[in-house]
């Protein structure tokens, strides 16, 4: 592992209050030396965390935040790793985005200090958008949609070995994004739903690991090639929340986030909407929160409402209470992380 000299690109470390108290974040810039756009993150507990992004950059912190150091995965340096998750059994899995080959699974048994490279794409027009993983092994791995199917990969063995496997139609012009890997999130009962923009703005849904879909339009803004779902949350199987708006631009503050309380059958505009954001996760039942270049916002109540907490930009936001993330623990601080470039 190579240490980084600190200069270039922040990562933010907040701490959120618990239930009663005062609803404002505490922010503390934590500087990783990262030249890199950082999209993906792991937040293993609340000293381990692993960012990633372009540039094939990996770097990891064991001491929250304090010094990073950079890990080695791939030959090649210009992949774009922009989703990591962990494993039941305690593995790192590393998704690389891109055209044809430079979409890649790696795969980590000993915290980032090896990595096997588990499927490379062989699809010329394949470029993997995200995935997602249950606590027994179960993984699903979403990308753009070839002869008019989403693409979709899956593995059973804690990622080791990936299959192609059918996915729904979609219409001509839709189409995922990969901006922080969380436009398809996994329930623990054959649950999936994953997101799409463009053409239209749409969530899909399984209740069986993707034998069978079922699809929901949502008010999200659609239309242009930089509209649309950037990423999805829920909290337990009812309640969840998605974001996204125009990319191209992120300052139009309409029809960018929605809700639903029926497991995603329905989606309804928030009462209070935001500027384009990338990345939305659940802190606990009610508190949300929403990051993107135009800043960071915070709801408490399931995403109806929405108030600003911080300027800074992101791209991505994990917790160390992460619904994602079998291996989180809960923090009883709320401890959570931020990705944000200076």
């Amino acid at each position: 592992m190579k240490r980084i000299s600190p200069h270039c690109i922040l990562m933010l470390f907040a701490t959120l209050p618990s239930i009663g108290s005062s609803d404002d974040v505490q922010f503390q810039q934590l500087v990783s030396g990262c030249r890199a756009s950082l999209r993906g993150m792991k937040v293993i507990d609340q000293n381990n965390v692993i960012a990633t992004g372009s540039n094939s950059t990996a770097i990891l912190t064991q001491d929250g935040g304090r010094s990073w150091v950079r890990l080695n995965v791939a030959e090649l340096s210009e992949l774009d790793f922009r989703d990591i998750e962990t494993t039941g059994d305690g593995s790192l899995i590393l998704m690389s985005t891109g055209p044809a080959e430079k979409s890649q699974i790696f795969r980590s048994e000993d915290m980032g200090q090896s990595w096997n490279v588990v499927h490379r794409n062989q699809e010329s027009q394949g470029f993997f958008n995200g995935m997602a993983f249950t606590v027994d092994g179960f993984g699903l791995l979403v990308g753009d949609p070839i002869d008019g199917q989403l693409f979709l990969l899956n593995t059973s063995d804690f990622g080791k070995s990936w299959k192609r496997m059918p996915g729904p139609k979609l219409l001509d012009g839709e189409y995922g994004f990969a901006a922080s890997g969380t436009g398809i999130v996994l329930g623990d009962e054959g649950q999936a739903w994953i997101t799409t923009g463009a053409a239209a703005a749409r969530v899909f849904n399984t209740t069986n690991h993707g034998q069978s879909w079922n699809v929901a339009t949502t008010p999200i803004r659609t239309g242009e090639v930089s509209e649309g779902i950037f990423s999805i949350a829920f909290h337990g199987t009812s309640n969840g929340v998605i974001v996204g708006g125009d990319y191209k631009q992120p300052e139009i503050a309409t029809a960018n986030c929605a809700v639903t309380s029926n497991g995603g059958r329905d989606w309804s505009l928030a009462k209070v909407q935001m500027p384009h954001k990338a990345c939305v996760r659940f802190m606990d039942s009610k508190r949300v929160l929403a990051v993107g270049r135009t800043g960071v916002m915070l709801s408490t109540d399931r995403g109806a409402n929405w108030h600003t907490v911080s300027e800074s930009n992101g791209t991505a936001a994990k917790f160390v209470w992460d619904l994602r993330s079998v291996r989180a623990r809960v923090d009883r601080d709320k401890n959570f992380f931020v990705i944000a470039p200076r």
